[in-house]
């Protein structure tokens, strides 16, 4: 079985940690070490059944106080990367969505994570890789909203991204999603009605 988040170990220790049995969390933390012993043969980076879900498992346990670690000692290596990664996946022109919405998941947790020693560079790099993401992922609407029909992938698609950025509205402070996001959401709203007359 992968070590990803969605598709991966990583989920069954997340709902052992967040189980209210304290054995259950017990076999979390065993899970989560035996993962740990794993992730550095793995070549698989993905969100999905990868580094990068195993990664944002471990920030989110410790944004939850769920564990007690300095995330930007632990996840050092695996910031770098997944900054590489990033930077690959935005100069791929066949980027895969889902991909860039995994790798977005994993900087913002990074960015929201809270160290005693921050390292602010840390935080600085998952800002930019949000922004850049963002930046990518704002082309994807703009070119779903110039397209008079759209298929059912692409409607799922901007959906996601449409969610996405709603849901980071409230966590990073970044100018497309300020200034963009109502105008799109208009934008479909507004062509949905329109077709439906």
């Amino acid at each position: 079985m992968s070590i990803g988040l969605i598709n991966g170990r990583s989920g069954e220790a997340l709902l052992l940690f967040l189980s209210a049995d304290e054995k259950n969390k017990h076999k979390g933390q065993e899970l989560l070490n035996t993962i740990s012993e794993e992730v550095s043969t793995s070549t698989d980076y993905s969100f999905e059944t990868g580094i990068t879900g195993f990664g944002w498992l471990i920030a989110f346990l410790h944004q939850e106080k769920l564990i007690d670690i300095d995330s930007d000692d632990i996840l050092e290596d695996f910031d770098d990367q997944i900054y590489k990664l990033t930077l690959q996946e935005l100069s791929d022109q066949n980027t895969n969505i889902g991909t860039l919405l995994g790798l977005i998941d994993y900087h913002t947790i990074r960015h929201r994570n809270k160290n005693f020693n921050e390292q602010y560079f840390r935080k600085f790099l998952h800002q930019e890789c949000i922004n850049l993401i963002v930046e990518k992922l704002n082309t994807f609407i703009g070119y779903y909203i110039s397209k008079k029909e759209l298929t059912q992938a692409q409607i799922e698609n901007s959906c996601k991204i449409l969610l996405k950025f709603s849901y980071l509205s409230n966590y990073i402070n970044n100018k497309i999603i300020s200034d963009q996001l109502p105008d799109q959401l208009f934008y479909k709203i507004h062509t949905k009605q329109s077709t439906a007359s």
